[in-house]
């Protein structure tokens, strides 16, 4: 695994709406106490500006996630790769998970399971 430089959040900004049970509206905007150099371990994350990604195509995730069930938050940033699934397939798979709502998408990777990272 690539390590990058270790920089601390200055302020954070969690989605107004944020849910935790429905994992509705899951992100936050973090202001770096430092500006970070991009380089080979430091990139940026094309944001989609489209309301869903289309089924079938490839999206970047990133957060801090459990690496394990029950287990502890990472400390390190996540990254992965995953493939977006059609929102009615979805539904049906992981019913009894979390119920999708108009505001999320879903995707799946046969290299990471859920608690690994966050599928919607």
């Amino acid at each position: 695994m690539r390590q990058g430089p270790v920089v601390n959040v200055k302020q954070s900004f969690v989605h107004p709406s944020f849910n935790r049970k429905s994992a509705v509206h899951d992100f936050a905007l973090l202001i770096l106490s430092s500006p970070v150099t991009l380089d080979l371990n430091v990139q940026t994350i094309k944001l989609n500006p489209y309301n869903d990604p289309v089924p079938g195509s490839s999206i970047t995730l990133a957060g801090w996630r459990e690496t394990s069930n029950n287990g502890t938050i990472s400390e390190s940033l996540l990254k992965a790769e995953f493939t977006v699934m059609d929102k009615v397939a979805c539904a049906q798979i992981y019913a009894d998970l979390r119920p999708l709502n108009d505001n999320m998408f879903c995707a799946n990777s046969p290299q990471y399971s859920i608690c690994k990272v966050s599928i919607y």
